[in-house]
């Protein structure tokens, strides 16, 4: 493990803890960074397998 310093609003994780079920800060940031990398990699993944498919564009960028 990683020992870092970095600011997260409190409101945010506090309800990012609740909604999670995770017992500890440090849980819950790594739940969403997991999140994040399942997420961003599938989509990463899909766009490589086939890269000309209709629609790809729509469905990966950011609203």
């Amino acid at each position: 493990m990683s020992a870092m310093h970095i600011e997260i609003d409190e409101t945010v994780l506090a309800e990012a803890m609740q909604l999670g079920g995770h017992p500890t800060e440090s849980a819950a940031v790594a739940a969403a960074l997991t999140e994040y990398n399942e997420t961003h990699g599938r989509a990463a993944l899909e766009l490589r397998a086939n890269p000309y498919k209709p629609g790809r564009l729509r469905r990966l960028t950011v609203p």
